[in-house]
């Protein structure tokens, strides 16, 4: 996906956004990276994926217990022998 400067450097700051709270907490979801104000979700996804790329993590799909419907998120999870 091509996209132009404005939303590369939205991509960009985003990026740093979600790469920080990852190292932190040691997992995020799309969720919370499409939580971030100025973030789409087609950019939140494509954060998402590159994380995934980037980093040594595993991809988890899990329920969200406050829903009472069937709705799943999708978790990336530092590995164990990652700094």
């Amino acid at each position: 996906m091509m996209l132009d400067k404005e939303h590369q450097n939205i991509v960009k700051i985003g990026t740093k956004l979600a790469i920080a709270l990852l190292k932190k907490r040691k997992q995020i979801s799309l969720e919370e990276i499409e939580a971030i104000p100025f973030i789409t979700d087609i950019e939140a996804n494509l954060i998402f994926d590159m994380l995934s790329q980037i980093f040594n993590v595993e991809v988890v799909t899990i329920k969200k217990k406050d829903k009472p419907f069937l709705e799943w998120t999708k978790i990336l999870k530092l590995k164990e022998n990652t700094p």
